[in-house]
């Protein structure tokens, strides 16, 4: 004989799902940000634990409660933990037919509680419909989840198949045995080792669940310790890490070598500062200032030198990162001492060319025999592709009577300053140039002219703040006129620049510092 009789079972049975599900509610939150369907797993033991409440109030409450919405609330929590697990492997399937078995379920025991009462077919349906949820589970287990997941879900599918175990004792014992008496708190022996057997597969599923969570968790770990070395060792530019307080390096990659010159035997456990990696040891300095402050450093040029004392351009860029509880500095050197002299030459080439004809030397821009053979490849572009493109004209109002109150001098500072504005407010593929005395134009490709004339606009409210009169003398207004058009197709250049140039002089005739198109 069992010495405890099945009301204290089933007490006890909730007590193991009040404790159970608490362990399932932390692990919820502690996960639920990176594994999908936890929450239907903490579902399923507030619906468990429910549902064995209702069964101890048996007597108390009506037997709708008690018996039929107890043991539907059993079943709905199988299922909701299936679900969950489906979403933990990422093997989310059709619960068309699992949401009918729910359904047949309830109706059936409502049928055998109020229809044809009968405790022990009531059994025999609780059984089945928990067998059929288990065994999909377990087929989940172990053979619908990927097989990079199986190792992590195996022992958990052990678990559902010790419960289907338990159900299938649970039907044969219905049909081999002869049941007497409809009191489920009189059950006798085999239904208490029933409910203690459920209790213990309880305590089985709920360490399966953590187990199997924080296996998942260190193959997450496993997998990203993984990556970031594979990162790090292959990375194409210097990586390093070194530790904040006192520079000592704790690991180089093979790139380090490639660029400094240095073996990794030869640096590991050395400060920076002493193999004289820095330049300015003042760098590292302020590298540390601005990693505490800000957190990282991104893309700054410093120099650097190597094993052989020759110097280098590094752009370096830092997190700081902390391993075994100390703040570490994860840096990356890219060699840039090639692209910087590549610039320096483009920058010697720039200059050689703006010595050609097509550059005004006053402004910067292009001259206006640059611009009408520019124009004309445009014009082609635009004709070939059927691309819009839109012609600035502008004009400097009081520009004559400027040069007059101030002189010449400052009416070429003038003209240098809205080359200045008009380069700044440009994008990469429109090209301005200074079309004759005052005047300039710019292309822009492959723009309407309501784009045209937002850029226009740009450049006149800039011009107006950067120009400033050399004295308080504020007779002499200077403004900017300027017309702009698109180019309708086969138009010819000429008089395409000469609509420009009418729309242009019709602002001058209404008022000056307009924008006609």
């Amino acid at each position: 004989m069992i010495p405890l009789d099945m009301r204290t079972i089933i007490f006890l049975h909730a007590i193991t799902y009040v404790i159970c599900t608490l362990f399932i509610v932390q692990l919820w939150r502690q996960n639920r940000r990176r594994f999908a369907g936890m929450e239907l797993w903490v579902l399923n033991f507030v619906l468990q634990t429910a549902a064995l409440a209702l069964m101890l109030l048996r007597g108390a409450i009506s037997d709708w409660l008690s018996i039929v919405l107890a043991n539907t609330l059993i079943i709905a929590g199988a299922l909701a933990l299936f679900v969950g697990l489906e979403r933990f492997v990422g093997r989310k399937g059709s619960q068309i037919h699992n949401y009918a078995l729910l359904a047949l379920y309830a109706g059936t025991f409502a049928h055998a509680t109020f229809v044809h009462p009968d405790l022990h077919w009531r059994t025999l349906i609780g059984s089945v419909g928990l067998l059929i949820i288990v065994v999909q589970c377990l087929w989940l287990l172990w053979y619908r989840v990927d097989a990079a997941l199986r190792p992590l879900t195996f022992n958990l599918g052990v678990v559902f198949g010790v419960y289907g175990a338990v159900s299938i004792v649970r039907i044969v014992e219905y049909f081999a045995v002869v049941h007497i008496g409809d009191d489920y708190f009189r059950g006798g022996t085999f239904q208490a080792l029933t409910i203690v057997s459920y209790m213990m597969i309880l305590i089985l599923l709920t360490y399966g669940l953590v187990l199997m969570v924080n296996k998942r968790l260190l193959m997450a770990v496993v997998s990203q310790e993984e990556k970031f070395s594979k990162a790090f060792h292959s990375a194409p530019y210097a990586v390093t890490i070194t530790r904040l307080s006192n520079g000592t390096i704790v690991d180089v990659n093979e790139t380090f070598g490639s660029i400094t010159g240095y073996d990794r035997s030869e640096v590991m456990g050395k400060k920076t500062i002493d193999l004289q990696l820095w330049e300015v040891n003042e760098n590292r300095t302020a590298v540390v200032d601005a990693l505490l402050s800000k957190g990282s450093v991104k893309a700054m040029e410093l120099f650097f030198r190597k094993k052989s004392g020759e110097r280098i351009t590094g752009l370096f860029s830092a997190e700081l990162i902390t391993i075994e509880g100390e703040k570490n500095i994860l840096a990356s050197i890219a060699d840039i001492t090639d692209r910087k002299r590549t610039e320096e030459s483009l920058r010697e080439s720039e200059r050689r060319y703006r010595e050609l004809s097509i550059v005004d030397d006053l402004t910067h821009l292009y001259n206006s025999r640059h611009f009408h053979q520019q124009l004309q490849i445009e014009i082609d572009r635009a004709n070939r592709y059927q691309q819009p493109l839109t012609l600035l004209l502008l004009d400097l109002d009081n520009f004559k009577s400027f040069n007059d109150a101030y002189g010449h001098v400052e009416g070429d500072r003038v003209l240098a300053r809205i080359g200045q504005v008009v380069k700044r407010c440009l994008r990469r593929t429109d090209s301005a140039y200074r079309y004759g005395g005052e005047e300039f134009t710019i292309i822009l490709p492959m723009t309407t002219v309501a784009e045209g004339s937002v850029l226009a606009e740009r450049i006149r409210l800039e011009f107006s703040k950067e120009l400033f009169c050399p004295t308080q003398d504020k007779t002499v207004q200077m403004t900017l006129s300027i017309g702009l058009a698109q180019y309708v197709g086969q138009e010819e250049i000429k008089a395409f620049v000469h609509r420009v140039d009418r729309l242009m002089y019709q602002g001058k005739q209404n008022g000056k510092n307009r924008i006609c198109y």
